[in-house]
């Protein structure tokens, strides 16, 4: 796009990236062309991660917390292989919730 045919909000974000003052989440010059360097759509999709329980443990209490259920607590959490399993219950111990974390990408499954 020309710079005469932008508004000029869009014009001051291209004169900042220009002179290289860019805010959080912007692309600028030279960033696809980092990303590109393994192929034509990268090297991979996530960064590499490799959890522990104790990750899966403060990520869940974070996410009570902000709950603020006080009724609801963190119950099993064990390894088993490439995941970890998680359980959220009740004060007196009845299930809410199981989740299973893949232990090299973050995702969460929910399995009831």
């Amino acid at each position: 796009m020309m710079q005469g045919m932008m508004c000029p909000m869009m014009r001051g974000m291209m004169h900042g990236m220009d002179q290289g003052m860019m805010g959080p989440g912007m692309m600028g010059p030279g960033t696809m062309r980092s990303d590109m360097r393994g192929g034509m759509f990268g090297s991979r999709v996530t960064p590499m991660m490799n959890l522990s329980v104790d990750d899966v443990r403060s990520y869940l209490g974070t996410q009570l917390d902000r709950l603020n259920n006080k009724r609801l607590k963190i119950g099993n959490i064990a390894a088993e292989g490439g995941a970890i399993t998680a359980e959220i219950v009740t004060v007196d111990n009845s299930l809410v919730q199981r989740l299973k974390v893949d232990r090299h990408t973050g995702a969460i499954e929910y399995e009831n």
